[in-house]
């Protein structure tokens, strides 16, 4: 379908979809920072729409810090606006899983011993007891992409507190002598962020983010480790590898 009257058809309103057609040319390279993007009427034109639309979807990526206009010269990608992209690579492997995100770190927003209340699903596993809860913002290079829930076995988190506190969890557990991984899962879906989502990554409310849920057990089948996570949907990208 073209993307003219895709734009025009989409539920929503027209200049919010002209800003992410916008925004895509940024992030994937096509506009750099510095470039000069072409003229209002020009747009108009190559995408079918009327002016005053393009001029709002201007605006709104003008307030996002992605773009700058400049009297009687034009309008220009803001040098500040290249994208961080992190890559999320969901492969089928424990090992895979456990190099994931190396060297990022996170800062705790929350934090509870032996809860008991536990989010988890039919199918994922057992209780094992008490858990220790952390609720942790991460950001890649002073920008923050991921919001993490984390309910860790107590009696695992007693034996690092303070690693289980600044670093990544699973690495840590899969060093750990005293600790059998059984099975360990991961399941990706696609939402819109809420208002307070947003706030912490960052991002407009009702903007794509990636939910992210991390199961591992024990060789018994007890849940030891539970994360939920949420991805900000501009700063991550999905990339799948098939054995063939």
């Amino acid at each position: 379908m073209p993307l003219a009257p895709m734009l025009r058809t989409t539920p929503g309103k027209l200049y919010v979809h002209i800003a992410s057609v916008i925004r895509r040319r940024i992030e994937s390279g096509e506009w750099k920072p510095g470039d000069q993007i072409p003229t209002i009427s020009s747009l108009a034109k190559q995408l079918d729409v009327a002016i005053v639309s393009v001029r709002q979807a201007l605006d709104l990526l003008e307030q996002d810090g992605l773009l700058r206009r400049q009297q009687g010269k034009g309008t220009f990608v803001e040098e500040s606006a290249a994208i961080k992209q992190i890559w999320l690579e969901m492969d089928s492997t424990w090992g895979a899983l456990v190099k994931k995100w190396e060297g990022i770190s996170p800062t705790i927003l929350a934090a509870h011993d032996h809860v008991v209340d536990v989010p988890l699903r039919p199918g994922e596993g057992f209780p094992i007891g008490p858990y220790h809860f952390m609720r942790r913002l991460h950001a890649f290079e002073g920008a923050p992409y991921a919001i993490v829930n984390i309910y860790l076995d107590m009696a695992i988190y007693e034996w690092a507190p303070d690693r289980f506190d600044a670093e990544r969890v699973v690495p840590i557990i899969q060093a750990m002598d005293d600790v059998e991984i059984g099975a360990a899962t991961e399941v990706l879906s696609v939402a819109e962020a809420e208002a307070n989502t947003a706030d912490l990554l960052g991002i407009r409310l009702h903007s794509p983010i990636a939910e992210v849920r991390r199961v591992v057990k024990n060789r018994e089948g007890f849940v030891i480790f539970l994360a939920e996570c949420v991805y900000r949907g501009d700063m991550v990208k999905l990339e799948r590898r098939f054995v063939i």
